[in-house]
């Protein structure tokens, strides 16, 4: 009669520890749903948050009067407003992500002295200090014409000081 009573016995503990075992995982598992969507609900509002910024700092720099755009630390294109695009003849669309010296060419005419191309962005972005031209430059827009330009270029500072990239303003000076 024991050997029954002793089989019985393990049956029953190892079915109580895996009944145990069964609701522990159940309980995580319940507890790890509610945490994914408690982090997908964050980031669906951060998702929001984000495109509304987006939304307002593209309405802000459309609604400029002055050419904007913004480069990254390669010099590429990252924004790009209308009035930059009506002064270079460019699109906003067709400029993003290329080198801005492929779509800015900028000339710095002296009488009685050849043209210079200076690079403002670039010094801009290696001496990390915002350079001005208010007079003397000179932008050549997509069909050749020529344009005078007031021109400043800002290098853009990451939290540790270093220069992520460089915001430009240019308008008519003619």
């Amino acid at each position: 009669v024991r050997p029954v009573r002793f089989g019985f016995y393990i049956y029953r503990v190892f079915y109580d520890k895996l009944a145990f075992i069964a609701v522990i995982i159940f309980l995580l598992a319940v507890a790890t749903g509610l945490l994914l969507r408690s982090a997908f609900r964050y980031y669906q509002r951060y998702n929001r948050e984000v495109e509304s910024g987006r939304a307002k700092t593209e309405a802000l720099l459309g609604s400029i009067g002055d050419g904007v755009f913004a480069v990254d630390h390669e010099g590429r294109i990252i924004e790009f407003n209308r009035a930059a695009a009506a002064l270079t003849g460019e699109t906003a669309a067709g400029v993003l992500h290329r080198p801005y010296n492929e779509v800015i060419e900028l000339s710095e005419e002296h009488p009685g002295q050849p043209a210079v191309r200076p690079d403002p962005v670039r010094r801009a972005m290696a001496q990390g200090r915002t350079f001005r031209f208010l007079r003397d430059l000179t932008l050549v827009r997509r069909d050749g014409s020529r344009l005078p330009i007031s021109f400043s270029a800002a290098p853009v500072h990451d939290e540790e000081g270093g220069v992520r990239g460089c915001v430009v303003v240019f308008s008519d000076a003619s």
